[in-house]
C-alpha cells in the first residue's frame, strides 16, 4: 500500500483537504486512510477523495470523512476546534463552507468541478507498439489526451521497458485536433510506480 504526507490546507467537521507536492494516485471509489497529526493530537478517519485541483503550493486532495471510531471523533473535532481558535482563516475559508455544502448535498452540480484524479500537464512524446511517436498533452491515471486525430482506432503505448497503456479513443468529436483515450488498464496501470515515474517524474 502506498503512503503519502502532505499538509492539511483546510479541515472542518464533516473533511479536509491535503496538499501533496506531486500527484499521486488515490482511489476516488474507495475509502482511504488519513492519519491526521496537530500538535499533540492524532487522529485516524477513513475519508473518499471528491475532488482534486491544482494550486500554487501543489496538488490539493479533497476528501469527505466518511468513518472514525468515537475516539478518533473526539480527537479530530478537537483539531478541528483548536485550529478555528489559533488559525481562523482556515476553518472559515470558502472551501470550507463548500466541503459542508457538498457533503450535504446542498450545492448546485455547475459549481462544483467533479474532478477526482489529477489532471498532469504533460506535452510528452510517448512511442506506440506500432512505431509511431504520439504526443501526450495531458494524463490523469484514467484518461490522456493525445494530440491528434485517431478516430475509433484503439492504441498501445509503450512507457518504459516493461509498461504499456491500452487507449480507447472516446466517440465524442476530437477538440483542436486532439483525441481524449480512455486508458483501458488504467487501474493496474496508475498502481504501478514505475508509470509515474516514466510519465510525471
Amino acid at each position: 500500500t502506498n503512503k503519502f504526507a502532505g499538509v492539511t490546507s483546510d479541515i472542518s467537521e464533516r473533511g479536509l483537504a491535503v496538499l501533496l507536492e506531486r500527484p499521486e494516485f488515490i482511489p476516488y471509489d474507495t475509502d482511504v486512510d488519513l492519519a491526521v497529526n496537530y500538535l499533540d493530537y492524532h487522529a485516524d478517519v477513513s475519508a473518499r477523495v471528491f475532488h482534486v485541483g491544482q494550486s500554487e503550493s501543489g496538488w490539493k486532495y479533497s476528501f469527505k470523512i466518511t468513518h472514525m471510531t468515537e475516539e478518533n471523533k473526539r480527537t479530530y473535532f478537537q483539531i478541528v476546534f483548536d485550529r478555528e481558535h489559533t488559525l481562523p482563516k482556515f476553518i472559515h475559508s470558502g472551501f470550507v463552507k463548500d466541503v459542508a455544502e457538498i457533503v450535504n448535498g446542498q450545492m448546485k452540480h455547475s459549481h462544483v468541478s467533479n474532478r477526482k484524479l489529477p489532471r498532469v500537464p504533460l506535452n510528452k512524446v510517448i512511442a506506440a507498439q506500432d512505431g509511431r511517436q504520439i504526443r501526450v498533452i495531458n494524463y490523469n491515471y484514467e484518461y490522456i489526451l493525445l494530440s491528434g486525430v485517431f478516430g475509433g482506432e484503439a492504441l498501445t503505448l509503450s512507457c518504459g521497458s516493461d509498461i504499456v497503456i491500452y487507449c480507447i479513443p472516446l466517440s465524442c468529436k476530437p477538440i483542436e485536433n486532439a483525441t481524449l483515450c480512455r486508458i483501458e488498464n488504467w487501474r493496474e496501470a496508475a498502481e504501478n510506480p514505475k508509470l509515474r515515474e516514466f510519465l510525471v517524474g
